[in-house]
């Protein structure tokens, strides 16, 4: 077996004790198949796919967003989080960033970097004071003949213009050596794959209820926008206020030493800035705080209208084209847009008053200093060198209070983007519920194996004899408001009787609308998930691939051959997935997709629903689902979109694919494992291709019947 990786995984105690949260985890375990006897290892059947979900809040359990919240709705999240203390959350979020080994890293080395840059600034200001006070202004220290000696030389006026020159260049080169290498230390790119890695993995997992109640476009903001604000203007801005509090610090530094150097008093007027300026703008942040966050939060409303606005009119351009409504969208889009941008314009001009206001004070306190610091260079109380090296650093220290000033406004700014991040990673997922049904499904399975071979033992219960069965199942679901104050829709249906299917079998639901056809195939193919009563009355094998196909073929951007083995494992491109099984398949495949057939070598990428008609693009979904050759594949009404003769060859090649046990194979039928089938129907032409049709009546009642007993008008 392949070695497993341990990163991130922690053990049951460690779990239960850690309040922080992770990521959810998953790795894949595969048997090599030098391990195996007597047995050839299947490519999907010798793979698993293990995740582990950490049942802890994002981005930590200090403050628990889902416990202030009434419900783990999105609406009662979002009212949750206006009293919780954002701060705090961001906070949090740093640590969980910095736990990161890479990010911690890269943020060390990318300390230490910045650091070198302001020692560096500062062995400037040492040496435009040894420019003026010794080169310059210096006379009988230097000597008037040539030197003779290196020492000599180093000593003379040339000689320290050669020292001051390359002690600007050599370390400048230095520094540019650090900073292109600072680009592979990937402390952004860790950051920011960490997170949106994290929210794909939610939004895949999200349960029913959690995918209905996403506001629209929030999922494409969060990955979009929210995310880069949230690493760039969020952590790694963290780090630029963290340097510029060291650039501070190695100037009060360079104030107190350079003092001792040139032995002259320390003035109360070089440090004032340091001092001064924290505590005015303490006091302003206090004072605007409220002001920022109202309109910053107008401008990401606005905004997510916007987006979600961009999105409607991209899904639905052609029904907006074909209603003849495109002036009325383009007038609601512009609408939007000037919506977005008046809120735009509020939140620049408060935030260029907040950036302003560090300028005006440094600006202030350099005149002040100007004043009184001339005043003692004029009588003689002080050098000019070090007035100039004063001033340079005022200039600096207000340049820098106003970078950490403008740094924490875009860190303020980012809070309403982390409450929608939050509230993302914060919504229940269906994990839990897939666990317990793994459980139940794997113990059911040894329960009848075990069952099987005590009451037979010359005859073992092979996997291919365990049957699917479905018995009496309470299907119900429900849709709340966004509010989670009334149902939108409410599902409660009790079905009586059973649905035993035998691995191999090709079956035929049929009924009418509301009776529980879909929701069957939906609980077979994980789509629905049974409840806890359901459990003991419902059984998969663990170990079959299941496949559900809905009546939307779901097509993507890229190539018709990538659309087409999309369902496909990796490493089974040279079976299921080679062109030659597909083009060397029997004639009624072929007859069936030949138009799509023949754009296969079409190297472009394209939005396929855009080029193929309705026909095609359900002709392309039957055959992606052949191609990917499932244990048991669940079709809803693959035989609708067609009339009654393609009808036809459409359900005698899915029968071709449970009778041979997959289309288009050389190797024989019976060197495979069996390939099941279950689909609904809306038409009586082509059922009595079905083994077995089940009637799914009015009262629930789910029985066996013939097909010359089903009529018309138990068809929908």
């Amino acid at each position: 077996m392949t070695q497993i990786p341990t990163w991130g995984v922690s053990q049951p105690g460690d779990a239960e004790a850690s309040d922080e949260w992770s990521p959810t985890l998953e790795f894949e375990v595969i048997l090599e198949s030098s391990s195996t006897a007597n047995a050839e290892l299947d490519v999907y059947g010798r793979c698993a796919r293990v995740k582990i979900d950490d049942k802890d809040a994002f981005p930590s359990n200090v403050v628990d967003v889902r416990k202030l919240s009434k419900s783990l709705s999105w609406e009662h999240l979002r009212q949750a989080l206006e009293n919780a203390p954002l701060l705090i959350l961001m906070s949090e979020y740093l640590k969980l960033n910095f736990r990161n080994d890479t990010v911690r890293r890269g943020t060390i080395k990318m300390l230490m970097a910045l650091q070198c840059h302001h020692l560096y600034g500062i062995l400037r200001l040492f040496l435009s004071v040894l420019l003026v006070d010794k080169v310059f202004k210096g006379g009988e220290e230097f000597p008037s003949e040539p030197p003779q000696s290196l020492s000599d030389f180093l000593h003379s006026r040339p000689g320290m213009l050669v020292c001051v020159m390359c002690g600007m260049l050599v370390p400048f080169a230095f520094l540019h050596y650090l900073d292109y290498v600072s680009m592979t230390w990937r402390v952004g790119g860790a950051s920011r794959a960490q997170l949106l890695s994290a929210l794909v993995r939610r939004l895949l997992h999200y349960d029913v209820s959690s995918r209905i109640d996403i506001k629209q476009g929030a999922e494409i903001m969060a990955m979009s926008k929210d995310v880069e604000d949230i690493v760039q203007n969020g952590y790694m801005g963290v780090l630029e206020i963290i340097s510029h509090l060291q650039n501070l610090a190695t100037v009060l530094a360079y104030q107190v030493i350079s003092r001792l150097i040139l032995q002259e008093p320390i003035s109360p007027w070089s440090i004032a800035p340091l001092a001064v300026h924290p505590i005015l703008l303490a006091l302003f942040a206090v004072c605007r705080r409220s002001a920022t966050i109202h309109v910053q939060q107008a401008e990401n409303v606005e905004r997510a209208s916007l987006v979600s606005q961009m999105q409607s009119v991209t899904l639905n351009n052609t029904i907006i084209r074909n209603l003849g409504g495109v002036a009325k969208a383009i007038d609601q889009f512009e609408r939007g847009i000037a919506s977005f941008n008046a809120s735009c314009i509020n939140t620049m001009q408060v935030m260029k008053n907040n950036m302003y206001f560090a300028n005006w004070m440094g600006l202030v306190m350099l005149a002040a200093y100007t004043l009184v610091g001339g005043l003692e260079v004029v009588d003689g109380k002080m050098r000019m060198g070090i007035f100039l090296a004063d001033i340079t650093l005022f200039t600096q220290i207000n340049i820098t209070w106003s970078m950490i000033c403008s740094r924490g406004v875009e860190i303020n700014s980012i809070l309403p983007g982390l409450e929608r991040v939050v509230i993302l990673m914060n919504l229940p997922t269906d994990l839990p519920d897939r666990r317990k049904l793994l459980r139940h499904l794997v113990s059911a399975s040894r329960g009848m194996r075990s069952i099987m071979e005590t009451n037979s033992p010359e005859k073992r219960l092979h996997l291919d004899d365990l049957p699917l069965f479905l018995k009496g199942p309470l299907i119900e679901f429900s849709v709340k408001s966004q509010q989670g104050e009334f149902f939108i829709r409410k599902v409660a249906l009790q079905l009586s009787g059973e649905l035993y299917i035998h691995q191999g079998e090709f079956i035929a639901l049929v009924g009418l609308h509301g009776h529980g056809k879909s929701s069957i195939l939906k609980m077979f193919g994980g789509e629905l998930l049974p409840g806890e009563g359901n459990l003991p009355g419902f059984f998969v094998p663990p170990h079959l691939r299941v496949l559900h196909v809905g009546t939307e073929p779901g097509l993507f951007h890229g190539t018709l051959y990538d659309n087409l083995i999309f369902g496909v494992a990796e490493g089974a491109h040279r079976d299921d997935a080679d062109r030659e099984r597909v083009l060397a398949s029997d004639s009624t495949w072929n007859v069936l997709i030949f138009e799509i057939l023949a754009l296969l070598d079409v190297p472009d990428k394209l939005c396929w629903d855009q080029v193929l008609s309705h026909t095609q693009q359900a002709k392309l979904g039957l055959a992606r689902a052949l191609v990917a050759n499932p244990d048991v594949l669940l079709l809803h009404k693959p035989a609708m979109p067609y009339d009654d003769r393609t009808s036809h060859m459409v359900l005698e090649v899915i029968k071709s694919h449970v009778k041979n046990h997959g289309v288009g194979y050389a190797k024989k039928p019976l060197m495979r494992s069996p390939r099941t089938c279950i689909f609904t129907s809306s038409k009586r032409y082509g059922l009595q291709l079905a083994d077995r049709i089940y009637l799914i009546g009015p009262t629930g009642l789910i029985q066996e019947v013939q097909a010359e007993d089903v009529t018309e008008g138990m068809l929908a």
